[in-house]
């Protein structure tokens, strides 16, 4: 009786720390999250210039907002603005050409441009009582980003902080630009201005964020083939070894140790080969667009992509439960399984300026280098890291290759220890 408790005492502190230890690991990953909003970065550029007017300078609207982004608590908490002016760029520079090259090339999660001389223009306006320019005040800032940068999360923490930080410069800002132009109008201007009611907007209109998405369309389906379904293909890895196992043990009892570690290769990528397949054609099945970077040719290299990702994950699957079960411990699979999923999904799933540290472990991982590789497939993302990724993929292939064909001889050789001479 006391060995039957000590058995499902021992069962249950396993289940404990394998839990806890699961656990741990995800939720880690949203470890004070909103402290470190601040660390997606955005490049605020102020291309406004005061003006003069009857001996009195005029700030200007680009003046305005920068004032209140760094007197403002919500920015200083939650948008890591970097703050310049147009000396920052080369002259002759196509500036919003270069803003949205530093977006795209993720050196910034998104760009505010503050339009060149749109005080002067919105004076002229004021003093020439064109009420067509109205129209033209929500364009005086622009927002660049980039939505397909983290699909999943970029609505919920970076655009939420921006549109937060909008709203309350649109309600709480000072707008003092508008205000001093109109004191410096005449006083019969004054009242010719106020009295039209198509003019009076270009008083009272206040310049709000127009948000500007530098990527290809970001259908929310792509969730599927670029997020989770990434889980479902580490898990059949899993499932693809349970169902050769049979067939894996009646080969290492007929034929040679070479042989058999040329047979589990072959099978091995053959297998990936074949998965990666059904799951390309599964994406085609429900009208996942696949050409928007490489044109037709984008199903094959989807299909490379994936091929690279279940082969590498096909080794480590092999090899764990290889030795697993030689040692006759089935019941560590599933927590082998489990840690291995969630290792990689805490570490590709959120951004990393959001996490702790400890968490950037997920560049050298499998899953996080092939989710960058489908952005540019499926968004037609900045192709710079691909060099990176596909490197990181093939070191996994690699050192698996070698790692899991020394286990498979060592497999063998407990098989062979095992049956009556």
């Amino acid at each position: 009786m006391w060995g039957i408790l000590r058995t499902a005492l021992t069962v249950y502190v396993s289940l404990f720390l394998i839990l806890i230890t699961v656990l741990s690991i995800y939720w880690g990953s949203f470890y004070h999250r909103e402290s470190r909003l601040s660390n997606q970065k955005t490049l605020l550029v102020d291309l406004d210039s005061p003006i003069r007017v009857n001996g009195t300078e005029i700030p200007g609207i680009g003046r305005d907002f920068v004032d209140f982004v760094t007197t403002d608590s919500w920015a200083q908490a939650r948008c890591g603005f970097t703050i310049v002016n147009s000396s920052y760029f080369n002259a002759g520079e196509n500036i919003t050409a270069r803003v949205a090259q530093m977006v795209r090339h993720q050196k910034y999660w998104g760009a505010v441009v503050i339009g060149p001389n749109v005080t002067a223009g919105l004076y002229e306006a004021i003093q020439s009582q064109n009420a067509s320019a109205a129209t033209l005040i929500p364009y005086f800032i622009n927002w660049y980003y980039l939505k397909s940068r983290h699909l999943s999360t970029f609505s919920t923490t970076y655009r939420y902080s921006l549109e937060v930080l909008e709203t309350l410069w649109v309600n709480n800002g000072s707008f003092n630009t508008q205000s001093t132009i109109l004191q410096s109008l005449s006083a019969s201007e004054q009242v010719s201005l106020l009295r039209n009611n198509e003019t009076v907007p270009l008083m009272t209109l206040k310049p709000t964020i127009n948000e500007v998405d530098l990527g290809a369309s970001s259908d929310i389906s792509v969730l599927g083939p670029s997020q989770l379904g990434l889980v479902y293909a580490q898990l059949f890895t899993v499932y693809q070894f349970m169902f050769f196992q049979t067939i894996y043990k009646v080969v290492r009892e007929k034929i040679s140790t070479r042989s058999y570690l040329f047979f589990r290769w072959a099978a091995s990528n053959f297998n990936a080969l074949f998965l990666s397949l059904v799951y390309c054609l599964a994406t085609l099945a429900f009208q996942i667009s696949v050409t928007d970077t490489f044109g037709h040719s984008g199903f094959l290299v989807l299909w490379m992509i994936l091929y690279m990702f279940i082969l590498t994950n096909g080794f480590i699957s092999d090899t764990v439960i290889s030795l697993v079960m030689a040692y006759e411990k089935p019941y560590l699979v599933a927590p082998c399984t489990i840690l291995n999923v969630v290792v990689n999904l805490a570490t590709t799933f959120s951004p990393f300026e959001l996490m702790p540290r400890s968490y950037r472990i997920g560049y050298a991982l499998p899953m996080y280098n092939t989710y960058q590789l489908m952005r540019v497939v499926f968004f037609d993302s900045w192709k710079g890291t691909m060099g990176v990724n596909i490197g990181v993929m093939w070191i996994w292939i690699v050192v698996g290759t070698i790692v899991s064909s020394w286990v498979f001889v060592i497999v063998k050789r407990l098989d062979e220890s095992k049956r009556p001479k």
